[in-house]
């Protein structure tokens, strides 16, 4: 398990936390389900010394590097499943507190099963974890891009969304950047950090619970496993 998934364990007694960060190097993360070979180059990623870890939700591999602005949080909603629910009306939260900073970050749309897009290019990709009523959902947002980067590291998936069109990274990813020149990358990290719980009660309203008692013990004794399996492995 990740560092953070297990931070979000940590405060699974909060109704809904959210934490926006940078990570401090570039690290490759894997979905649950994906080979490592087919998802990297990894005699690349071995010579220039580019950790690959795995995440507990699914989709494809992705690159997170210091241009990107990842969003990790952990709800607690009604439903078990309706997770295109969910992955709908969190990116779209995420969008509204973006579109606060600048005009033309309203034009931002929801691509695929779970992307972020602008113009039919990709500007954010997304992955939910469950845990019964507790959903963990985490966000990499592109601020520059680093085409030749991820060109680099990253294979071409082999699942796809209709909308890629089969387009490689170059044609297919764009940063906020891009969109926005002038909006500073720490000014919406801080704009997310500062607004982004406030509009997620807003936009989940209906869907958010208490959270249960004994589902938060389950998740703080699993987290506490965790620790202490990693610990014992190095």
């Amino acid at each position: 398990m990740l560092d953070i998934e297990l931070k979000l364990l940590n405060n699974c007694e909060k109704r809904i936390y959210t934490h926006v960060w940078t990570p401090l190097r570039a690290v490759i993360v894997l979905g649950n389900s994906d080979k490592q070979a087919e998802s990297c180059y990894q005699g690349k990623c071995e010579e220039l010394g580019v950790r690959i870890a795995r995440r507990k939700g699914g989709g494809s591999a992705v690159l997170l590097h210091e241009d990107c602005i990842i969003v990790s949080l952990g709800m607690w909603v009604e439903q078990y499943f309706q997770n295109k629910k969910y992955f709908d009306l969190i990116n779209t939260a995420v969008i509204k507190v973006l579109a606060k900073q600048h005009k033309d970050f309203a034009k931002l749309a929801l691509q695929g099963i779970s992307d972020i897009a602008y113009d039919d290019r990709k500007v954010a990709g997304t992955t939910i974890f469950r845990s019964r009523n507790y959903l963990i959902y985490q966000a990499s947002l592109l601020y520059h891009a680093r085409i030749d980067q991820i060109s680099a590291l990253l294979k071409q998936p082999l699942r796809m969304p209709d909308y890629r069109a089969d387009r490689k990274h170059a044609d297919f990813l764009l940063g906020l950047a891009d969109i926005a020149p002038t909006v500073k990358m720490q000014t919406l990290q801080t704009k997310l950090t500062n607004d982004l719980t406030q509009v997620l009660a807003q936009e989940l309203d209906k869907e958010l619970i208490d959270p249960p008692a004994q589902q938060v013990a389950t998740l703080r004794a699993r987290a506490r496993q965790e620790r202490l399996s990693c610990s014992v492995m190095g």
